[in-house]
């Protein structure tokens, strides 16, 4: 699990950054947050992925809609 990093109005809560290719093509640049942000101003509950603990080990899913990248 990663650990927010920055102090007061800088501090970025939890969250992992990830980016989509196809055809090594960069189609989407994003960012997922965890459920401790839920609902805070700044933060769109969209970005939230949901984890749950099973066998010690931390899963979660995470649904991304990618545009037609055919355009």
């Amino acid at each position: 699990m990663p650990v927010g990093y920055g102090e007061g109005t800088a501090y970025r809560p939890p969250h992992i950054h990830f980016k989509v290719f196809i055809d090594n093509k960069e189609i989407v640049t994003s960012q997922m947050f965890f459920s401790d942000v839920e609902g805070r101003d700044g933060f769109n509950d969209e970005y939230i992925i949901n984890v749950k603990k099973a066998d010690k080990i931390l899963k979660g899913n995470y649904n991304i809609v990618l545009p037609d990248y055919n355009k």
